[in-house]
């Protein structure tokens, strides 16, 4: 099931298989299907960035980090999956009164760290009000995220993130 506390610790078993062979400072992304990158020189320094947890806070008050795209560093990564365990997932599930993936990996990503809650994705809402991609647009932003609207996705990417 999807948003489910199983789904969640599944997703957490993926990023250790994902980064076994990462080294400890190294970023892990991850990326929904329903996202396009565009040119960006916000993600180019967030990738040059110390940040150890990097995640769009804007939909969600910057109390969490959307799912859609965020990035982990494998050390990390490490530190969250040695005391993760399905029991734990669902205790910090009940604790938020949630079983989605997205608040429960940034609860136990905070816990470790200090999050860069930051602007990284435009949404439907956002994206469909431009006739194209700024350059204030590009420095704040680094992908589109087109939730609910895939079908939709070639035309804005050719239209807006791609015109100039």
């Amino acid at each position: 099931d999807w948003a489910s506390i199983e789904s969640t610790f599944a997703e957490l078993k993926c990023f250790k298989k994902v980064s076994e062979n990462a080294g400890a400072q190294d970023l892990i992304a991850k990326v929904d299907s329903d996202i396009l990158f565009f040119e960006s020189a916000k993600l180019k320094r967030l990738l040059f960035s110390n940040y150890a947890c990097i995640g769009d806070g804007h939909s969600e008050q910057y109390k969490f980090m959307q799912g859609g795209f965020n990035l982990l560093r494998k050390s990390l990564l490490d530190k969250i999956i040695q005391d993760a365990d399905l029991d734990l997932v669902s205790k910090v599930g009940a604790q938020l009164n949630t079983n989605a993936e997205d608040r429960i990996i940034s609860k136990l990503a905070s816990e470790k760290t200090n999050v860069l809650m930051t602007r990284l994705m435009l949404f439907p809402s956002e994206y469909q009000q431009l006739n194209y991609l700024s350059t204030f647009n590009r420095w704040d932003f680094t992908c589109g995220h087109f939730v609910k609207d895939k079908e939709r996705m070639q035309r804005y990417f050719d239209d807006v993130f791609c015109s100039r």
